[in-house]
This record gives C-alpha cells, structure tokens and sequence, in this order.
C-alpha cells in the first residue's frame, strides 16, 4: 500500500501530531512576546520612580552644572509656552518665592519615560535658580505638601508636592532656599 492508497482519495497525508503541536507553540510564543511589547511600549506608560530618585537625579544635574537650554527668554510666560510645546509640564503655579524673578532660560528632560520641566530663574544678585517640575502621579510616594529643604550628601534641594505636581528648587545655598520657599 502506498500512502496515498491509505489515505483518503484526494487527500494529502496527516501530517505528524509533533509538527503540527510545534507550530502552534510557536504561535502562541510569538503572540505572547507582542502582547509584552504592546504592553511595555503602551502611550504614556511609565517605570514609576520614587520622589526620592527624583531628588537626587535633578538635584545631582544642577549641582553638576551641565545644563543645556532649549530656549531661552527672560519671560517665563514664553518659557512655560516652549514647555508646552515640548508636552512637557506648563500648567503649574509658580513658586511664590519665584514669581517676579526674570527667567533664563528652560529645557525638558525625561524620568522614567515622564517629562520633566525646569525653567531657569535669575536672582537678583545674578545667581540662577532652578525649578524642577514633575506630573506627581509619575511618582511614587511622592514629598508631601509641605515645601522642605531636603539634603544628601552635598545635594541640597527644597520640594513639595502641589496642584498635581511635584516640584524641586536647586542651585542655591539653604538660607536662601528657605527665603524662596518660606
């Protein structure tokens, strides 16, 4: 008998049981790596970090003086709009403290996988103050809602959390923090 013959007429032959179950395990493995990618790469997902990360990696970029401005502008109504445009946070009140000082400039980083504003602000003694902004829910335990001078190690730093973000003031010596932020 060939195995045509023990086949049905017209019908190919089975093909193995193996061949066929390895296929499908191929499939679902393949299925299951795209959902993981769908997943991971989903819009507006983020590896949540901690406030603390966040202090320290936005306290250690002022310290380090390496900040490079994306606009800049003594007007920080023009600054918040360029941040905006970067889809980063604008919406936010400015510090009390800060409010009035001449900006210098600002730029948008990303934390993450969330965007992080800073705008850039002049004192009046020509000294530069840095204002970090973060989406709050961005973060895990994020500071509280009262603003406190925080240090570690040689960073120094004051934060808060407030109106939905998280904010840090770097660049100047604690007395003054505690001015900007009384």
């Amino acid at each position: 008998d060939s195995m045509l013959e023990s086949g049905r007429r017209g019908q190919p032959p089975e093909k193995s049981r193996s061949w066929a179950f390895s296929h499908w395990l191929a499939l679902a493995a393949a299925i299951a790596v795209l959902v993981g990618i769908a997943l991971v790469l989903k819009p507006g997902a983020t590896n949540r970090a901690t406030g603390p990360d966040f202090l320290k990696q936005f306290a250690a970029l002022s310290e380090s003086g390496f900040i490079w401005l994306g606009k800049k502008s003594p007007d920080p109504t023009q600054l918040r709009s360029w941040l905006a445009s970067e889809g980063a946070p604008s919406d936010f009140a400015i510090p009390t403290g800060l409010s009035g000082l001449p900006g210098k400039g600002c730029q948008t980083y990303s934390f993450h996988g969330a965007k992080v504003s800073l705008i850039c602000f002049r004192m009046s003694d020509q000294r530069i103050v840095h204002l970090f902004v973060i989406d709050q829910n961005n973060l895990l335990n994020p500071p509280g809602t009262i603003p406190k001078v925080v240090r570690d190690g040689k960073l120094l730093a004051a934060t808060w959390s407030a109106g939905g973000h998280t904010f840090l003031i770097t660049g100047v010596d604690e007395k003054t923090l505690q001015e900007l932020i009384g």
